[in-house]
C-alpha cells in the first residue's frame, strides 16, 4: 500500500493475510519493495492515473 501522507505498507500476504504485520522496513525485502514501486510508478504513466490528493481517512 503506498500512501502519501502516512507510512507505506507491505505485508505477506501468503504468510500473514490478516495483514498483522507491516514488513515495509525490512531489509530482506528492499529489493521486492523497488520493484513494486517501479511497477507502481509504471502503472500511473500507462494509464494516467493519479494519487489523490486528499487524506482517506480509515475508520
Amino acid at each position: 500500500m503506498r500512501r502519501m501522507y502516512e507510512q507505506d505498507e507491505l505485508y505477506d500476504m501468503t504468510r500473514d493475510p490478516g495483514e498483522t504485520v507491516n514488513r515495509i522496513d525490512d531489509p530482506a525485502l528492499a529489493g521486492r519493495l523497488a520493484e513494486l514501486k517501479d511497477r507502481l510508478l509504471t502503472f500511473y504513466q500507462e494509464t494516467c492515473d493519479s494519487v489523490p490528493h486528499k487524506t482517506n481517512r480509515r475508520m
